[in-house]
């Protein structure tokens, strides 16, 4: 009996200072991004940069502070160290204005159902598509290159089609493009039995802090279980990745940035569990008809959203290009092709924004 009394004030403790970080964390989002009305109901978002606009389209367990860190991550020009520091999205609303000014102003907003953009404000990728539009009219923007990331894709191609006049450019990375069923090597991976938990409240975001606190105490390992849930490669060549990995340590950084923009996991889980209702019914959307220039990205060996997807996108749509990552999977950020890819849509979005300079 005795020793259970310590056991508990330490259990004690230790839940009260996880409830502080977690409001502490909520507070902070909060703070940073901007809820506007539009004629399809409440949307969250946030900006960086000034030039042409690029709305970014966030993947799934998301929300705008993870479509502003990679989309700052993408497109500043700026050395590999200032760049991968902003895949947190504190940095990168702080030092995005420097890196993007004068050649892309990012809008991240938050997709429906997630974190303060209800559920209410259209469900499906359609609706999505036509709230994204409404926010652009609130923010007096008349036109937009569109990047849609995993699970940003099918809202991204919903824009394309029902906003033609409206949309300069579309990238597509590492994103859904047709019906989508979570693999199973994701949803039973270590990440993805948090990720895709059954819970609510504080106990789905108590996993998922364990999962961050796992991820910095031994990156390698997390980082070896992260890869085997979203490549399709074996597990020599996993280690042989995370050799390349290891070599540029940045990439770890990079790496626990994206996992935080996921926590809170739970004001973030309406949305999730939305959109995997939402891809399972998905049927192949017209793609011919989307008019604008067109760029395909996405990893070989993608074990979350499989390249038939891609081919699907690169071969259905007038005109559009792809850059394979042949080296990696889901992750392309963390592959000896990230530079190249960067230069890619850089370079892309750059030749399709006339007001840019070269």
């Amino acid at each position: 009996m005795g020793i259970l009394i310590p056991i508990t004030v330490v259990v004690a403790l230790g839940l009260l200072a996880f409830r502080w970080e977690r409001s502490k964390s909520v507070h902070r989002l909060r703070h940073c991004s901007r809820v506007v009305e539009t004629t399809k109901g409440p949307v969250e978002y946030a900006s960086a940069g000034s030039g042409p606009a690029v709305l970014v389209l966030h993947g799934g367990m998301g929300g705008w502070d993870q479509g502003v860190a990679l989309g700052v991550s993408l497109l500043a020009q700026a050395d590999d160290a200032e760049r991968d520091a902003c895949v947190d999205y504190h940095r990168a609303l702080q030092d995005g204005d420097a890196m993007l000014r004068n050649r892309f102003t990012i809008i991240a907003p938050s997709r429906v159902g997630y974190l303060r953009t209800p559920l209410s404000t259209g469900q499906t990728p359609a609706e999505g598509a036509d709230a994204m539009a409404a926010l652009l009219d609130t923010l007096g923007i008349d036109k937009t290159h569109v990047i849609g990331v995993s699970g940003g894709g099918p809202t991204a191609l919903q824009f394309a089609l029902r906003h033609v006049s409206r949309t300069s450019s579309l990238v597509m990375v590492a994103a859904i493009s047709k019906r989508h069923v979570q693999p199973a090597r994701t949803t039973n991976s270590f990440v993805g039995k948090i990720v895709f938990a059954h819970g609510f409240g504080w106990l789905v975001d108590l996993l998922y802090r364990g999962g961050l606190a796992f991820a910095a105490v031994a990156p390698e390992s997390f980082t070896r279980l992260l890869l085997r849930a979203t490549e399709t490669f074996d597990r020599a060549r996993i280690e042989e990745r995370l050799a390349t990995i290891r070599r540029a340590p940045l990439q770890f950084r990079w790496m626990r940035g994206l996992l935080h923009s996921g926590y809170p996991l739970s004001i973030r889980k309406i949305g999730l569990d939305n959109d995997l209702k939402q891809f399972a019914l998905i049927e192949d959307y017209p793609i011919k008809r989307i008019a604008c220039p067109t760029l395909v990205v996405h990893g070989r060996y993608d074990g979350n959203v499989t390249f038939d997807h891609a081919e699907f996108v690169a071969q259905g749509v007038p005109g559009a290009s792809m850059s394979v990552a042949e080296s990696c999977g889901h992750l392309i950020w963390m592959s000896e092709e990230e530079r190249k890819i960067r230069e890619t849509v850089i370079e892309f979005i750059g030749r399709h924004s006339p007001q840019i300079a070269p």
